[in-house]
């Protein structure tokens, strides 16, 4: 890499390395954009599945994307072909027991074949009021339309409508299916209420919502059901925020907009990027939830910033088997990994000639040592730099502004140059005094040891020192 006279230099990118002073500015993560241009044939990615083998699936408004980390699959209508999609419209993506992909459109129900790659259609007595699939603990594929349930039926290869939910007059709006550790299936509903299914299929709860009981379940606009590590059931809406069930008490906890700083309360979206915290994506950008306390830190979407989302319109965020987030939006696919190092290019806002050896202090800031400007200071969090000089950073004063190492201690900042000398630079007071004079040669290293003892190498006849 080559160096200017204005050096640009890389920090590892961290994930409190966009987190700004106000909490509201920036993610934490730093995102790759995958577009249109990579492949995908359009650029809403409403949702977003990990099948057994690792592919990521992708639903759109364009059709059905299978993303093997390099190039797309896509799975689209022919009209003249019957073995195709239906339509191009996804609404939900699930995997049966033999790793067939089941693919639910706005006009019907499909299955991919999992070694041929086939498409078969299924019929249903309601196919453009299908919205939700998932696989059970024991292996059952359930599918759910707007009033019915229908699971597979393996040896006919159909579908197979079920009674489970006749106990429930007026029954309607079917929008999510969960279990529970416990074999309990849950049926999340737009217009009536959350109905709870036990192993036997027998009904044996059913919350409603009571406009004169805040603790009741949300009211209409369900987005769908999310089981997180402490087994607790959150419940997400496009118009009410989100709330979990509180079993014991047999009620539900919201999370909104005019109870928390949630930016939105059309949630789309909602993954577990680790314990004890929940990642909501809205209609405006993405939440972060801590799970004990409750309280919404919401990031504001800024398009220019390195590593930002595509767009701020969220609507599905899936976290793979590696531990890295997938974020859709209304402009594409969004994605993540902690184990990837990104960088992170600045450019100082002075001159400070090379920049060299690097530590932070007990605060988070960051310090360089430079070749003409002393000590170069920068805030990851903020994003503040400054240079401290040991004279006034004028040409005629470069040499003695050259720092080759460093080492920090509480408020203490031990220097050394390239004359053989080491100061002592007080943060606190912002000024140096002279600690060693060895008269000849570049000290590359210092060295504070587990008894507390300093050692210089210096680059004299005198070697070593402690």
């Amino acid at each position: 890499m080559t160096k200017s006279t204005l050096v640009l230099f890389l920090l590892f990118l961290f994930p409190y390395l966009f987190q700004s002073a106000n909490s509201k500015n920036t993610t934490p993560y730093f995102f790759t954009q995958i577009g249109v241009e990579d492949g995908l044939t359009q650029s809403t990615v409403t949702n977003i599945y990990q099948d057994t083998d690792g592919y990521l699936w992708l639903g759109t408004q364009g059709g059905l994307h299978r993303y093997d980390g390099y190039e797309f699959k896509v799975f689209k209508n022919n009209p003249t072909d019957s073995c195709t999609l239906t339509d191009n419209n996804i609404q939900d993506i699930g995997e049966d027991r033999h790793k067939n992909i089941w693919v639910i459109t706005y006009n019907g129900v499909h299955k991919i074949m999992h070694r041929t790659e086939k498409v078969k259609r299924y019929s249903t007595q309601t196919p453009r009021e299908m919205h939700c699939c998932m696989r059970s603990k024991e292996g059952d594929f359930l599918l759910a339309g707007e009033k019915k349930i229908y699971q597979y039926d393996e040896q006919g290869d159909s579908l197979i409508c079920k009674d489970w939910l006749s106990s429930i007059p007026g029954l309607s709006g079917i929008k999510a299916l969960q279990e529970d550790e416990e074999g309990n299936l849950y049926v999340a509903t737009a217009n009536s209420g959350l109905v709870v299914l036990d192993k036997q299929k027998k009904v044996i709860h059913h919350y409603k919502h009571n406009p004169k009981d805040p603790s009741s379940f949300i009211r209409g606009a369900i987005h769908g059901l999310f089981t997180d590590s402490r087994k607790r059931l959150w419940i997400t809406s496009e118009t009410s925020g989100l709330c979990y069930l509180d079993k014991k008490q047999k009620r539900f906890v919201h999370v909104t907009a005019e109870n928390s700083d949630l930016n939105s309360n059309v949630i789309r979206a909602i993954a577990e990027p680790e314990p004890g915290r929940l990642l909501l994506g809205t209609f405006t950008g993405l939440n972060d939830l801590d799970m004990e306390t409750l309280k919404v830190t919401p990031y504001k979407f800024i398009p220019d910033e390195p590593g930002a989302l595509g767009y701020y319109s969220i609507h599905s965020i899936l976290k793979d088997n590696t531990g890295a987030l997938w974020v859709g939006t209304w402009k594409g696919l969004n994605y993540y990994s902690p184990a990837k190092k990104q960088f992170y290019l600045l450019t100082p806002n002075e001159f400070t000639g090379l920049l060299g050896m690097g530590k932070e202090d007990r605060d988070g800031n960051i310090w360089f040592a430079t070749e003409g400007s002393g000590l170069f200071c920068y805030n990851p969090q903020t994003r503040d730099q400054q240079i401290f000089p040991k004279r006034s950073p004028y040409k005629s004063n470069y040499n003695d502004n050259i720092i080759k190492s460093l080492f920090i201690k509480g408020d203490s900042i031990l220097c050394a140059t390239h004359k053989g000398s080491v100061y002592l630079f007080s943060r606190k007071n912002k000024d140096y005094q002279l600690l060693y004079d060895y008269k000849y040669g570049d000290i590359y290293s210092l060295l504070i040891d587990n008894k507390d003892r300093l050692w210089i190498p210096t680059n004299s006849n005198k070697g070593l020192f402690l």
